[in-house]
């Protein structure tokens, strides 16, 4: 007799900010401006060690999706030429566009800015459970 298998939801995990977040699950779905404006403040929150780190992270998962980023940084206007150049309102600006436009690449990037993003909704999910704390 078979055992029925039971899906196990994903643990959350605490990122760069320390914060707790589910990878991937409200990110992909977030509204489009509500999450570069998150990931804008995300990277403006990392530290000079981190952000080339974490840049490059999501470039090579934004490779790995299929998606032609010097194609994508001419459309949008975004001069840099080197991952270095980029600054976080481009990268997040880059973000909003692959959420507008590249669901299947969106996914892929993701589980990246869970770990470093956090959305209006986690952010006031977590307010509400302190204040029953108290």
């Amino acid at each position: 007799m078979k055992k029925p298998r039971i899906r196990k939801e994903p643990e959350p995990t605490t990122g760069i900010s320390g914060q707790r977040s589910q990878p991937g699950l409200e990110l992909a779905a977030a509204e489009p401006d509500m999450l570069r404006d998150s990931v804008q403040k995300g990277l403006s929150q990392l530290s000079e060690e981190d952000r080339p780190h974490v840049y490059s992270r999501l470039l090579t998962a934004l490779n790995k999706a299929g998606v032609n980023l010097g194609q994508l940084l001419l459309v949008l206007g975004i001069p840099a030429r080197t991952s270095e150049e980029l600054t976080a309102p481009e990268i997040a600006t880059l973000v909003r566009y692959v959420r507008l436009n590249e669901p299947t690449a969106m996914v892929a990037l993701a589980t990246v800015l869970s770990e470093f993003v956090t959305t209006n909704a986690e952010a006031g999910r977590a307010s509400m459970v302190s204040r029953r704390a108290a």
